[in-house]
């Protein structure tokens, strides 16, 4: 397994079964990831305890436990330590228990990446439509885009004025550096439109404000991207990647009408792709067939090291689509998709998605058909309305579905919630999540497949299944009521049944997916609804918890509620 951004190598020092233990450590601008390899571990009955501070603080925080990974046959413990501030450096205290050796501590230091910022030490030029001359100064304006790349040096702003550029191929371009990206900006006096943007051999580039325009509504065409999905048939992989294209910003634009708007790449890291508008091609919502499935809105097409965070997207088949391993996708606001809200599929080691909004899947909430490594991170989204399940799980083999963590989370539909192979639930662990039926169907079809000894752990959620009778269904047996799956399972010993009618703020939701629209809200508790100080401290995940106890659910009553989607002009440089 190969992992980029590698920051340290520790050998933790100690007895000779634990001289070989290597630590990798990797991040994003919010988050840290953390893999051991386990090789002298062959009964895999080794764990881990994290720490972190901000180097040079007094007090060290409690991370969640890494993760044991047996995702094809991988023998490994990873995790992720999340909600982190950008451009930091952190120490982490790694504890590794082995109960047939003993336990070694050692300390990893990582810097959070920074989030991205214009140059300030480059030239400002301007650009006109056209096919070639110019130099760039407000007077003689470079003609055309491609020509004012041909002269670009790192740290140049390119302000783009208003008109029709077609479209643009970085053949003729150069890269800027990490530290001094090449920008093309709108400069505000009308759209900067382009008919498509390929990027196949820089890197370190900048794309602001910009207008993306399919020339044929409703054709085949793509927005932004390094490679393209193969046309031979749906889902059958990505054309070759000849470069490595790292450390692209993509801010501020609108797309509109494309099939795929987005394209990163098998060989991109490190994009940035924040507060995007993006308006897709599709007309139908929901139903069968390649018209539903096929087209979307940000597809990471297995690059990794991304961060996907406050887009608006919507008429598009998934909203963000095959991240690769570290990446960070929230804050977006995805909705009336014909698809999958988030479609994870082959999402490899330390994916995360917290706090995003889908409402109104023509199929599913979130896919993981299937993992392409583990652990997953799925917390405080709030997903509602979906024709088939929240998580569709489709598994080439058993181990294809690996450990996830689905935490605070409010799920929301007409009909059941979990369907599509839900059996692989029990590969996960859930807590304080609310699970809400508002047509008397079954929360969990659990399947014909029993729990996984030593990896099922869910507890702590609350349900309404109104006047059903038979919320959980587990082996074929169906089970009434939460007494009831507790004997059969084990699972949600401290699960509680909530009321939607007298639990919430606001719940608008007037009838089932597709084809209904739904209002943008927050589902947020009242304060003497029964979740609210019902939910199980996890640290990391839901520190700074007000009352007793943590809240079930996407929000903590009283606490500042997210955003969701594109954020203002001159914030999308800022953390959240």
């Amino acid at each position: 397994l190969i992992i980029a951004f590698v920051s340290s190598l520790v050998i933790i020092e100690g007895d000779m079964a634990f001289s070989q233990t290597q630590v990798r450590s990797y991040s994003t601008i919010r988050s840290i990831g953390i893999e051991i390899d386990m090789s002298s571990d062959p009964n895999r009955n080794a764990s881990a305890t994290v720490r972190y501070r901000k180097t040079g603080e007094a007090i060290w925080k409690e991370a969640m436990p890494l993760i044991r990974v047996d995702y094809a046959k991988d023998n490994m413990l990873a995790g992720s330590i999340l909600f982190l501030q950008p451009a930091t450096s952190y120490e982490i205290k790694l504890n590794l228990i082995d109960p047939d050796i003993g336990s070694k501590s050692g300390t990893v230091t990582v810097n959070t990446k920074p989030i991205p910022q214009l140059p300030s030490s480059g030239r400002t030029l301007h650009v006109v439509p056209g096919l070639s001359g110019g130099d760039g100064s407000p007077g003689n304006p470079f003609q055309g885009m491609e020509k004012a790349w041909a002269e670009a040096q790192p740290g140049d702003i390119f302000l783009l004025h208003s008109g029709d550029y077609g479209e643009v191929s970085d053949i003729q371009g150069r890269s800027g550096t990490s530290n001094a990206r090449i920008v093309f900006k709108a400069f505000g006096d009308g759209e900067a439109i382009l008919r498509s943007l390929h990027i196949a051999n820089h890197s370190h580039l900048w794309f602001e404000g910009l207008t993306f325009k399919a020339t044929a509504v409703d054709g085949n065409e793509i927005g932004l991207y390094s490679c393209k999905p193969k046309e031979d048939r749906y889902d059958s992989g990505f054309t070759s990647m000849n470069n490595e294209i790292d450390g692209i910003v993509i801010v501020r634009n609108t797309f509109r009408d494309f099939k795929n708007s987005i394209v990163a790449g098998p060989k991109t890291r490190g994009w940035y792709i924040a507060d995007n508008s993006i308006y897709g091609n599709k007309v139908k919502l929901g139903g069968s067939g390649t018209e539903s499935f096929d087209g979307e809105g940000i597809e990471l097409a297995h690059g990794g090291g991304h961060t996907v965070a406050y887009n608006s997207i919507t008429r598009v088949a998934d909203g963000v689509s095959y991240p690769g391993d570290n990446c960070d996708i929230y804050g977006n606001d995805i909705f009336d998709v014909t698809d999958d809200g988030l479609e994870l599929d082959w999402g490899k080691v330390n994916t995360r998605a917290w706090g995003n909004r889908i409402h109104n899947a023509g199929h599913n909430g979130i896919s993981f058909q299937p993992q392409g490594g583990a652990p997953w991170y799925i917390l405080r989204n709030q997903v509602v309305n979906f024709q088939e399940s929240v998580f569709k799980f489709r598994p080439m083999d058993d181990l294809s579905v690996d450990r996830f963590i689905a935490a605070h989370n409010t799920f929301v539909n007409q009909g059941r919630l979990v369907d599509h192979w839900g059996m692989y639930l029990f590969r996960g662990m859930t807590r304080n999540n609310l699970w809400i039926s508002l047509s008397d169907r079954p929360i969990w079809s659990l399947g014909e497949k029993g729990i996984d000894p030593g990896i099922t752990d869910l507890d702590y959620d609350g349900f309404d299944w109104g006047s059903g009778g038979r919320p959980f269904n587990y082996i074929g047996r169906c089970c009434s009521d939460l007494s009831s799956l507790y004997s059969a399972t084990g699972q949600e010993k401290h699960g509680i049944r909530v009321d939607h009618e007298k639990c919430f703020e606001t719940l608008d939701v007037p009838g089932p997916a597709p084809l209904t629209t739904i209002p943008s809200q927050y589902i947020t508790l009242k304060a003497n609804c029964k979740a609210v100080d019902a939910g199980a401290v996890l640290p990391n995940i839901n520190d700074g918890y007000n009352g007793a106890a943590p809240d079930l659910g996407a929000y903590e009553v009283g606490a500042k509620l997210p955003h969701y989607g594109p954020r203002g002009d001159n914030n999308h440089t800022q953390p959240a």
